[in-house]
């Protein structure tokens, strides 16, 4: 991708603010091409180009997003949610959302869980040839309860007067993948488990890297059910402590949930190159409206 315009990403932003604030709308691709000020063509090329997503599937992705909160909003009619999202008619909003979602707004709305659900793209804080992104998207889910097991060792925070993450947090995991070798695990996914219960000062954590699959003589740390934040990384190992820094304290202060009690997780695929990381950051939530004070 060639370097982007000031131009050409003021006028992303401000399709995507369109598209925000526009979600009762019928959102037509001729629609979002003439307030870009671009045709349908350009538009579709460009924000494919800085957003890698397609115009209709993005605005299809929002309007069932925002359908899925206002489904589990009580005092919502279906009828009424798919006229305030654009819908012509209650069977085309179920008859979507179900393609979307793989169960019916009803169904979605019986199970009582924030799954599957994608926030506005958010511009990156920082430079494409730093992330190799220009926006960032977070998504909502919900993790049932589990038990992860592995190694822990006391680290310091980014809100330690002394952060020391950047060389304990490594060190558990080569403890972590010496102790599971020796009882031959596999898997393709594990957990770095961060927790402020135990903190003896300010900025101390617990930090335990492990898996979910049970290994012997492990520590383990018990996740109970909670709807999170979710943040996708793929990029230079150096980046990802500033992108979560960004996700802490600029995205969820200007976000609709408020950080909760439980545990912070990072979930990690098997990697390949050392020096590039593809992670997710799950921070636990409620939003705002619920939090009992």
């Amino acid at each position: 991708m060639k370097g982007p315009t000031n131009n050409s990403l003021n006028r992303i932003e401000s399709v995507l603010d369109y598209i925000e604030n526009s979600l009762h709308l019928p959102l037509s691709l001729e629609d979002l091409a003439s307030k870009s000020c671009w045709s349908r063509w350009q538009l579709q090329r460009i924000f494919q180009e800085y957003t890698q997503q397609n115009v209709a599937s993005y605005v299809r992705q929002q309007k069932l997003s925002k359908a899925a909160e206002l489904v589990l909003a009580n005092g919502n009619r279906m009828i009424d949610i798919a006229y305030m999202l654009g819908f012509g008619s209650e069977i085309s909003f179920s008859r979507a959302f179900k393609s979307y979602f793989n169960m019916s707004p009803k169904q979605y709305q019986k199970r009582g869980l924030r799954m599957g659900i994608k926030k506005p793209l958010t511009k990156s804080p920082f430079t494409e040839s730093q992330l190799n992104s220009l926006f960032v998207q977070i998504r909502i889910e919900h993790l049932p309860n589990m038990t992860i097991y592995g190694v822990e060792n006391k680290i310091k925070g980014i809100a330690s007067a002394a952060p020391d993450y950047m060389n304990t947090v490594p060190d558990t995991w080569k403890k972590f993948e010496t102790f599971s070798k020796a009882q031959h695990i596999v898997t393709d996914q594990y957990f770095g488990v961060i927790s402020a219960d135990d903190a003896e000062q300010e900025g101390q954590l617990t930090y335990l890297a492990g898996t979910a699959i049970p290994l012997q003589e492990a520590a383990h740390i018990d996740l109970t059910d909670q709807d999170y934040a979710v943040l996708s990384f793929e990029g230079p190992t150096e980046m990802f402590a500033k992108i979560v820094e960004w996700f802490v304290f600029f995205w969820l202060p200007n976000s609709e949930y408020e950080l909760w009690d439980g545990h912070e997780l990072e979930v990690y695929k098997k990697q390949i190159d050392k020096s590039r990381l593809d992670v997710e950051y799950w921070l636990p939530i409620l939003q705002k409206a619920t939090v009992k004070k």
